[in-house]
């Protein structure tokens, strides 16, 4: 038997498994705080900015819907509005379909620059 060579091999060192933090939560939180901050935040302010407008619509206000109509609050009850579009032109829509105030472009001081 002396014939028979034993060959010892190393085998090689164990990898250490990435750490909890290095490996999975660091990258998710970040990518969760830029989603936060590209995305939901931008939104929920845009909501409270239109849930403000809505609370403070009064008679008389010109607002735009979300389809394009202009028109000029004439009654608010239950979540309704009344647009008054012309003389003798009424609409009722939901609140939550106004887009916003009107605010006409100032087409003269653009030309004017």
């Amino acid at each position: 038997m002396a014939g028979i060579i034993i060959l010892a091999s190393t085998a090689p060192a164990p990898q250490q498994a990435p750490g909890l933090f290095t490996g999975g939560i660091i990258p998710m939180l970040l990518i969760f705080a830029v989603f936060y901050f590209m995305i939901l935040y931008p939104q929920s302010k845009q909501r409270r900015q239109h849930e403000a407008f809505l609370k403070g619509i009064k008679k008389g206000d010109e607002v735009l819907t979300q389809s394009g109509i202009i028109g000029k609050i004439h009654s608010i009850k239950d979540g309704e509005v009344t647009l008054e579009l012309g003389r003798d032109h009424k609409v009722r829509f939901l609140t939550r379909t106004l887009a916003g105030p009107y605010t006409p472009a100032k087409a003269e001081q653009k030309e004017e620059k």
